[in-house]
Order: C-alpha cells, then structure tokens, then sequence
C-alpha cells in the first residue's frame, strides 16, 4: 500500500511539473490545468479570509494571472 501512494505522489508531482513547464512555454490548456488543480483550494482559503464571494473570486483570478506572468521565476520546487 505505501508503494502505491509513493507512486501516487511521484505521479502528481510529475504532472505538476509537465504543466509548469507547459506554462513556461505559453501552453494555455496547461495553464487551465493548473487552474482546475488549485482553484477550489484557493477559493475556500480566500473565503475564510476576506468571508465575501466577490472578493475571494477577485483574489484567486489576480493570484493566477500574477502565478502565470512570472512563472518564469519559478525555481521548480513543489
């Protein structure tokens, strides 16, 4: 059973990593990836900080945009 959630693991970090590195080159589908990978984390942590809809929504598409524009700078580690 250990093996296979270490295989899990390795699998995610992986793909995460195939779709960084989609990102870097300017794929847009790997973008909406990572996109659906974290938006629903995002969006309950931005809830349980500012408590309004329209401003966790605001906080998520700035935070992604801004994660997208310098993704260049990103040094690979997940």
């Amino acid at each position: 059973m250990e093996a296979k959630v270490v295989n899990s693991e390795t699998a995610l970090k992986n793909l995460i990593q195939d779709l960084i590195e989609g990102c870097k080159s300017g794929d847009q589908k790997a973008q909406f990836k990572i996109y659906k990978l974290y938006n629903k984390t995002m969006y309950n942590l931005s809830m349980s900080i500012v408590n309004n809809r329209i401003d966790a929504e605001e906080i998520i598409q700035e935070s992604f945009l801004s994660a997208f524009e310098k993704i260049d700078t990103y040094s690979g580690a997940i």
